[in-house]
């Protein structure tokens, strides 16, 4: 599998283990309270010191010994992508945006049911960026929801 393949792979599997987080809490799996999870995961296991394992463990407070296998498996393939880009691949992720901002198309897309127009609210998954900075995938961002938007739009 491709780095660009195993990127857009690690998205899925970031959203499986967010969704059987939840699950596992009996919280509820709308969209914004999934891209908010997705977030917290991104970064406590792309910008942190510790292994992603110990570092996402820690920030959603879960037993460091748990069994887990959705989280094993983002971990996996997390670390898989770090060695591949580590080893001279010149690629790069980007989890920087502007908050309240709208999106940029060229490098930016709205994840899942946000709407591509309204500002953006949090940043739910890296860009992909290569050797001379050309996005190979798109970060998703997480605006507003439709049912949000449907919401506020009928008040």
């Amino acid at each position: 599998m491709d780095i660009v393949q195993q990127f857009r792979e690690l998205n899925t599997v970031t959203e499986r283990f967010a969704r059987a987080h939840r699950r596992s809490q009996g919280l509820d799996q709308r969209g914004e309270q999934v891209a908010c999870l997705m977030s917290t995961i991104v970064r406590a296991a792309f910008n942190h010191q510790d292994a992603p394992d110990r570092a996402v463990r820690t920030r959603l407070g879960l037993d460091l010994s748990a069994d887990l296998p959705e989280l094993h498996d983002f971990v996996r393939l997390l670390e898989e992508l770090q060695d591949r880009i580590r080893n001279g691949t010149g690629m790069s992720w980007d989890l920087a945006a502007r908050t309240g901002g709208q999106l940029d198309p060229t490098w930016q897309e709205p994840w899942k049911t946000s709407i591509p127009d309204a500002p953006i609210r949090l940043v739910v998954f890296p860009a992909l960026r290569g050797p001379s900075g050309k996005v190979l995938v798109k970060q998703q961002v997480y605006t507003v929801g439709l049912r949000a938007h449907r919401d506020g739009a009928s008040r």
